[in-house]
């Protein structure tokens, strides 16, 4: 499997800029999967796409435990994107906060 960066999901510098309003729209989801204690934020950009941000809510800087954007890239569940269709699905499962 490709990165995702190499597989064209990565985000725009746009992206980057709109990452307030992204997180402020977002649906919201507590994920615990592989030891990990991520919220995950999915905004929906249309139909067939989202932007996913993992908020690693753990991250100790220094002293101090502040929040980190851990990951964030495209989410395509087109019918032929078996492995966003995937991903899309065990988001579903998870606890939704908002």
């Amino acid at each position: 499997a490709l990165p995702i960066s190499k597989a064209g999901n990565a985000p725009t510098e746009q992206d980057w800029k709109n990452l307030m309003d992204y997180l402020a729209d977002a649906n919201v989801y507590w994920d615990n999967r592989d030891k990990k204690k991520n919220l995950l934020f999915l905004k929906k950009l249309s139909e067939s796409e989202y932007i996913k941000i993992a908020v690693d809510v753990l991250t100790t800087e220094r002293y101090l435990k502040l929040p980190k954007v851990d990951t964030m890239f495209y989410l395509r569940i087109a019918t032929e994107d078996e492995v966003g269709v995937q991903e899309y699905r065990q988001i579903m499962g998870l606890k939704k906060i908002r």
